[in-house]
């Protein structure tokens, strides 16, 4: 029987306020024990995947709506800006650009860097530290009279890596004889990833097994199937914080007695609840984790029969 040691102990509505602090699972670091982010203490950044294409939105306050319901003022306009510049700015669906306002009310305010948007989405390219900032300012229906620029304000963006897994297993190959009748085949694997996981299930990997049997038939054992952690699955894991280091884990898996032949286990998805701050129209952002190489997202996990030695016959003889 071929056998390998891979028992290893476990050791976001469509917008997101950006005003609200617990929107789409924001995360506030503190510079805990096992944390490697680069935020000052008690500061709640708000944390994003890169690559991602995440929602923000900032609204006029009371006394402005008053006055845009009488009439004297128009819809604000609003100034969007990033530091350091890289990430890009697109309208609150994530397919078009922003709408820059140009007249509006009784003013022209063209050229002078707002837009119609107080919804937005932001493209996020690279890791790092950004901060966003959005003015708003108001616009007059009274002719001989102008609006008011208001102050700048901003959220502290932390850009983190996508979640990740892959197989523990150098050549994703597992099992042997007696593999059916083994206490359990669970799938070795290794995964990183971000935020708090918690009873809601903060990481969730899909994956699906398809089973070939002796006669080389085909069919699907395992539909794809999301497991999540601290649901039913992964109740151990610790929690994980900005860019948790690698952990080795199982998902669990048993073949059936007597069920012989090919199992394959295909990753297909893995996210993080960071990672899933994206737009659904933003492909790819639940793959970005998985091994670049679609073959290296397989494992086969065999389930070979013991022989049972038949008894020994003679011969007839030739030729007699």
């Amino acid at each position: 029987m071929r056998t390998k040691n891979f028992f290893q102990l476990l050791t976001s509505g469509l917008l997101m306020l950006a005003l609200s602090t617990s929107a789409f699972a924001q995360l506030t670091t503190d510079h805990q024990a096992n944390s490697t982010d680069t935020t000052t203490a008690g500061e709640a950044p708000n944390v994003v995947t890169v690559g991602a294409r995440v929602p923000f939105a900032t609204q006029s306050d009371t006394p402005i709506w008053q006055l845009q319901r009488q009439g004297v003022l128009d819809t604000s306009v609003w100034k969007w800006e990033i530091a350091p510049t890289g990430p890009s700015f697109y309208a609150a669906n994530g397919t078009s650009n922003l709408t820059p306002a140009t007249v509006v009310g009784v003013e022209n305010i063209s050229g002078q860097g707002f837009y119609k948007d107080s919804a937005i989405s932001v493209d996020f390219p690279a890791t790092g530290i950004f901060k966003l900032y959005v003015t708003e300012r108001t616009v007059s229906n009274i002719s001989g009279i102008t609006g008011c620029e208001g102050n700048k304000n901003s959220l502290r963006i932390q850009v983190v890596n996508a979640p990740t897994i892959v197989f523990n297993d150098a050549d994703r190959i597992i099992g042997g004889c007696g593999a059916d009748v083994a206490a359990n085949n669970d799938i070795p694997i290794t995964v990183t990833g971000n935020g708090y996981f918690s009873a809601t299930g903060g990481l969730w990997i899909t994956y699906k097994i398809d089973y070939t049997n002796l006669t080389g038939g085909t069919s699907t054992f395992r539909s794809d199937t999301t497991i999540k952690d601290g649901v039913s699955n992964f109740t151990s894991w610790a929690q994980f914080s900005v860019n948790n280091p690698a952990t080795n884990t199982v998902i669990p898996f048993n073949i059936p007695n007597g069920q012989y032949g090919t199992y394959t286990v295909t990753l297909k998805a893995v996210t993080d609840e960071i990672s899933r701050k994206t737009l659904n129209i933003k492909p790819g952002y639940d793959t970005q984790g998985l091994p670049a190489v679609v073959a290296e997202r397989t494992l086969k996990i065999y389930a070979l029969p013991t022989p049972t030695t038949q008894p020994i016959k003679h011969i007839k003889n030739v030729g007699w």
